[in-house]
Order: structure tokens, then sequence, then C-alpha cells
């Protein structure tokens, strides 16, 4: 098991963009195209 995705990586980018989503509140600039791209390719992908 990797310490750092205790789920395993597939978990991991499962959760990411739920993640990211919950995250653009936080209307920090630097992040926020990011953040989006990941929200938007999970939707693709769904």
């Amino acid at each position: 098991m990797n310490k750092a995705y205790p789920g395993g990586t597939d978990e991991y980018h499962r959760w990411l963009p739920v993640v990211a989503a919950a995250r653009l509140s936080e209307n920090i600039p630097e992040v926020e195209g990011w953040r989006l791209a990941q929200v938007r390719r999970r939707l693709r992908e769904s």
C-alpha cells in the first residue's frame, strides 16, 4: 500500500475532481484553472 494514497491511486483519482470542485470556493486564482480542468475532465469521463 502506498502511504501517500492509502486507498490506492484509482481511489485518489476518483476523489480528485470532487475535492477540486469543493475547493473552488476558496477563490485562489493560481489554482482555479487546474481545479476547473479536473472537474471538467471527470464530467467528460462520467
